[in-house]
């Protein structure tokens, strides 16, 4: 596919990813771009010619999208049709409306450092109950249970361990 790459935008450390998958929505990508002149020119007019002069192709694409928000962009291209979708940071993935409808994300309550945020599993199954994540253990929390239950070993062996310093 060409077009096919991440594209810098304008904002700091902001990338737009897209793709023409065929000729009909490189011409749409070209629309939206306001450059109908890029679809005629014979270096990109079809896919061969484009993969031939991609690296020309592209750098006309970056001097274009550097110049864009990312969000007004992405709604322009999705809109017409052509595949592509922002790079997003940690703070737009926070703020996504569609992870947010599916539960992506739930607070927990950490003892020692408060209420966290978590993702939660990335699907549900039908016939299985959701458990809401648990917070992440605090240092020494399951000691007993390891050294007891999983390694077997006996109180005195444990005060070994606690007197050598190797449970700190």
């Amino acid at each position: 596919f060409v077009p096919h790459g991440v594209f810098r935008c304008s904002g700091e450390d902001r990338w737009i990813a897209i793709v023409a998958t065929n000729d009909d929505e490189w011409r749409r990508l070209c629309d939206v771009a306001e450059h109908p002149e890029w679809a005629s020119d014979e270096r990109f007019a079809q896919f061969g010619r484009r993969y031939a002069h991609r690296a020309q192709l592209e750098q006309l694409l970056t001097e274009w999208t550097e110049q864009r928000d990312v969000e007004e962009l992405e709604r322009s291209l999705q809109g017409a049709g052509v595949p592509s979708h922002r790079v997003s940071t940690a703070g737009d993935v926070m703020a996504d409306a569609q992870l947010a409808v599916r539960g992506h994300f739930a607070t927990v309550k950490h003892p020692e450092v408060g209420t966290v945020t978590v993702e939660t599993p990335r699907f549900r199954l039908s016939n299985s109950s959701f458990v809401m994540p648990q917070p992440a253990p605090t240092l020494g929390q399951h000691n007993d249970l390891v050294l007891r239950e999983i390694l077997g070993l006996s109180d005195a062996a444990i005060t070994e361990l606690v007197i050598a310093g190797a449970l700190e």
